[in-house]
């Protein structure tokens, strides 16, 4: 295992992607007083944080309101809302018979076509709250220190009360329970977490978060998440001092092509778990404003060694185990190839199959912990349009692959 920290693998020392490091703002959030106390949810604020998708739906953050429904006035007459031009008239301001309240349950109809059912006020809260925003992490990247209020549910981390948050104009508020933050992410369009605040990690570890890069880590640490990968295999965890330029163009569910245009897409696709593989070129910035264009993993690594000092030795490869050195550490070559699984690799006193790069990363940790190898003969397709398939029969055979590669 030690061995094997002493080669390229040293990468996972400098942080999950986007992580940047430190930088001084000359325009800083700053706080206005007064601090706002809410009191418990109130059910107008979930009409506030509606919005009409066209006239054909209602949305509530990421569902859609299924009708027919019913609403109940203030002097509790119960109206039968049909459609959306049914329920327009019940935006408008001076209402002599305002709507204060659903009646339940209330269906909704997530983005993957899930239908849900609300028995109460706090449940449909509670699905707009959990929606993940698709807006605002660009103020957190360009802060630090602030996050786009939402809560986490989805993912393995669970926020812990008081919480601090603050709106686009610095006016701060607390959330002594989930019922005051409920409360305030409706009633504000546009509200973040204000470090530090604490959360619960995978229902044990308590965890201080202080800046959006430390927020970043631990959601790309959940269960179900994907990092990016280089070249179907390589996880891109960390660009030293170095930010990644946008537009970039990654493969997402292995074969569609998606542009990400800024950090909001990229945040939406790491938070919904949807695996990505970076498609090379694609361009660093440092500090400085000088770029560097990343058009191999020999590229980024000097990148690193040029913007950030840091030395990633990409010649003593054959230290690496052979599993590692096939299938993750193949971004690190001039001869591009796809590993032809399944393959299978010796693992606590049994055969382990693994299907694919995701399953290998899924394990990576255990089999690293453990006197693994691979089970030959393996092969490979190179990746230069030839269809090429190499069989190795041992480790030797990888190792010299490589050095004559690089």
């Amino acid at each position: 295992m030690m061995r094997f920290l002493k080669c390229i693998f040293l990468l996972s020392l400098f942080g999950f992607l986007f992580a940047a490091c430190e930088r001084t703002n000359t325009d800083e959030i700053s706080v206005k007083d007064p601090i706002y106390v809410v009191d418990t949810i109130i059910v107008n604020n979930i009409f506030n944080a509606l919005s009409a998708d066209g006239v054909e739906s209602m949305d509530l953050g990421c569902h859609e309101l299924l009708f027919p429904l019913d609403l109940l006035l203030e002097s509790g007459t119960i109206v039968s809302i049909e459609s959306v031009d049914d329920f327009m008239p019940f935006f408008e301001e001076d209402l002599a018979d305002p709507a204060v309240d659903f009646i339940y349950p209330v269906y909704t109809l997530d983005e993957d076509g899930v239908e849900y059912a609300s028995e109460d006020a706090t449940a449909l809260a509670l699905k707009f709250a959990n929606c993940i925003p698709d807006e605002g992490w660009d103020h957190s990247h360009e802060y630090e220190d602030i996050v786009p209020a939402f809560l986490f549910e989805s993912n393995c981390l669970e926020l812990l009360y008081p919480v601090f948050l603050i709106d686009l104009d610095s006016t701060q508020y607390i959330a002594n329970d989930e019922s005051d933050f409920l409360d305030l992410v409706l009633e504000n369009e546009f509200l973040f977490l204000d470090v530090p605040f604490s959360v619960l990690f995978e229902e044990t570890q308590e965890i201080v978060v202080n800046d959006f890069g430390q927020f970043h880590d631990l959601v790309a640490l959940c269960e179900g998440i994907s990092p990016p990968v280089l070249n179907d295999s390589l996880p891109i965890i960390g660009y030293g001092c170095l930010d990644i330029v946008y537009p970039f163009t990654v493969l997402v569910e292995g074969n569609l092509e998606v542009v990400v245009e800024d950090i909001n897409e990229y945040m939406i696709l790491l938070l919904e778990g949807i695996p990505m593989e970076i498609q090379m070129p694609f361009t660093l910035v440092d500090e400085d404003g000088i770029l560097y264009e990343i058009n191999n993993a020999i590229d980024l690594a000097d990148a690193y060694e040029d913007a950030c000092g840091i030395i990633i030795d990409i010649h003593d490869v054959c230290c690496a185990p052979d599993h590692a050195l096939l299938i993750y550490y193949h971004g690190f070559t001039n001869c591009q190839y796809t590993v032809n699984f399944p393959v299978q690799i010796t693992f606590d006193g049994g055969i382990l199959v693994i299907n694919n790069a995701g399953e290998y990363h899924d394990v990576f940790e255990a089999l690293m912990d453990e006197d693994a190898t691979l089970v030959y003969p393996v092969q490979i397709t190179l990746a230069d349009g030839s269809g090429t398939v190499i069989t190795f029969n041992s480790a030797d055979e990888i190792c010299a692959f490589y050095e004559d590669c690089l």
